[in-house]
């Protein structure tokens, strides 16, 4: 006989009964369940139960005829897997779990939650934290916040850039600035140079008009007061002067800043074999994630302290008068 089978009552000599039974572990089928049989995956478990001798779902099931799975079952998704379709979670405990805590996302940005607070991740690094004291931090440039806008380190980044900058900042008082005596080298008079173009530079100050507004507004722009960079570059440099010695010069360049576009292709509409949305269609697009910017330069001032060099040489002017007058008698 072949395998799976057991013979009994052998050999018959004269005559007798020969008895075929299956072998231990082997029995028979019809030809329906011989069918159905065949579509089990090897080392499928038989009478598989949730919590008990399974696990994981099998890697020949691609659908479940229930729309849930029994009370307090653990279904694990072994391996990397994709759940397409809308799916909906409830209850207070929802989570996906890993070990850097929740992540949420796909590619390179993602958001992750531990007990530190939630976070918004690209590749590995965390770039901001929302942390349960209230803050929103951003780890890598420099920044927290609540109730007052710092950054992570004394003196550590700028607001804004030459090439990117803020258009009106509105505050119920001026900024205050460091001028603590024990930071500085002691404060030195300043020369003849110094004071002749700190003389010329405030009859330099007079009257403008932005040309952005000018086009926008035409003779309704504002007038506003004061002078031009290249103009005081142009006195100091009269008088002898570096300008870029002095810290109320500033020139900033910039590189050309490409355009970045995140482009996708176009998805046919997929359902699955009940008829359910696995997917939307979608057509072949993009979208601008950074716009195209020029390289290009700017002149700029430190205004407080153009104008302080201003008022010294104003200064020198009213003493000199005052000696003058002295000297007369008046």
């Amino acid at each position: 006989m072949p395998t799976g089978f057991s013979i009994s009552g052998s050999p018959v000599t004269t005559s007798g009964t020969l008895t075929v039974t299956y072998a231990t572990g082997y029995q028979g089928f019809t030809t329906a369940q011989s069918t159905k049989l065949a579509g089990i995956a090897t080392g499928a478990t038989v009478g598989a139960t949730w919590g008990t001798n399974l696990f994981s779902i099998p890697s020949n099931i691609t659908s479940w005829a229930s729309s849930s799975v029994g009370p307090a079952d653990v279904v694990t998704l072994a391996n990397s897997q994709t759940v397409s379709g809308d799916k909906e979670f409830s209850g207070n405990s929802n989570r996906f779990s890993g070990a850097s805590g929740v992540l949420l996302g796909t590619g390179n940005a993602r958001l992750r939650a531990d007990a530190n607070g939630v976070f918004i991740r690209f590749g590995t690094t965390d770039y901001f934290r929302l942390g349960a004291d209230g803050f929103f931090r951003n780890l890598i440039s420099g920044f927290e916040s609540s109730s007052t806008v710092v950054p992570n380190a004394d003196n550590y980044s700028s607001v804004g850039s030459a090439s990117r900058r803020w258009g009106v900042m509105y505050a119920a008082t001026g900024t205050i600035n460091t001028s603590d005596a024990r930071e500085k080298t002691p404060v030195r008079e300043l020369t003849a140079a110094e004071i002749a173009a700190a003389i010329e530079l405030g009859r330099e100050i007079g009257a403008y008009r932005w040309l952005t507004m000018v086009q926008e507004k035409g003779e309704l722009a504002r007038q506003h007061i004061g002078m031009t960079v290249q103009g005081a570059v142009a006195i100091l440099e009269a008088h002898g002067l570096d300008p870029f010695a002095y810290g109320f010069i500033c020139f900033d360049e910039w590189d050309e800043q490409p355009e970045i576009r995140e482009e996708w292709g176009a998805m046919p509409q997929v359902v699955d074999d009940f008829g359910n949305l696995l997917q939307e269609a979608r057509e072949a697009g993009f979208e601008v994630v950074q716009e195209y910017r020029p390289a290009g330069n700017r002149y700029s001032f430190r205004m407080d302290e153009l104008l302080a060099f201003i008022a010294r040489g104003l200064a020198h002017q009213v003493a000199a008068i005052e000696r003058r007058l002295n000297q007369a008698g008046l």
